[in-house]
Parts: C-alpha cells; sequence; structure tokens
C-alpha cells in the first residue's frame, strides 16, 4: 500500500526596521491593508533566517494512494 503524508508546519518571523516620514507619510501609511504596508518597505525581503523566532507544527494529513 503506497499512502502520501503531508506535513505542515508555521514557521514566524520578526524584522523590525526604522524609517523616517512625516506625519501625513504615516497617517497615509496606515490606510494601506497589510501587503501594501508590506511592499512599502519591501519587508518581506528584508527578512530572512536570522530573524525566525519559532517554528510549530500545524498537521499531518495521510492518504492512501493505491492498496494491493
Amino acid at each position: 500500500m503506497k499512502i502520501k503524508i503531508t506535513y505542515t508546519e508555521i514557521q514566524r518571523f520578526e524584522n523590525t526596521i526604522e524609517v523616517e516620514m512625516t506625519s501625513k507619510e504615516y497617517k497615509e501609511y496606515l490606510k494601506l491593508d497589510l501587503s501594501e504596508q508590506v511592499n512599502k518597505y519591501d519587508l518581506c525581503s528584508r527578512t530572512s533566517i536570522e530573524h525566525h523566532i519559532s517554528t510549530e507544527y500545524d498537521s499531518i494529513e495521510t492518504e492512501t494512494i493505491t492498496t494491493k
């Protein structure tokens, strides 16, 4: 019998940057949705393995592919 096992985990990263902006820019930044905020300062590409803070098990799913 062949079984497919899918393991899923959640990794958390944390990266803090400092930026200069005016009060007006700050108000506009807060109006952006999450993905726009991330893209504004290229936060994703600035984050690497050194910013890893935790990994959590999420699930293991099994499925029978074939039986004999």
